[in-house]
């Protein structure tokens, strides 16, 4: 895993969550995959729920994740 920690603002739509991971659209419709909660500012039971699922929202994720994942 790499050391670099910068968080980077991603838009778009939760469609699952799970203990582990939110299953993640971007706003543009063209990229889904999940994204492990370790890797969400933020990402606690309290503010990533299941009743969450089909809401827009703004997630602030490591960037070598959203690379990794085809979002940026």
């Amino acid at each position: 895993m790499p050391s670099d920690e910068a968080y980077i603002r991603i838009s778009g739509t939760i469609r699952a969550v799970s203990p582990n991971a939110v299953l993640f659209e971007s706003q543009d419709g063209e990229t889904e995959d999940w994204i492990p909660r370790s890797t969400i500012h933020g990402a606690d039971e309290t503010q990533l729920r299941r009743s969450d699922m089909g809401k827009e929202t703004t997630l602030l994720v490591m960037e070598w994740v959203l690379k990794k994942k085809g979002f940026i």
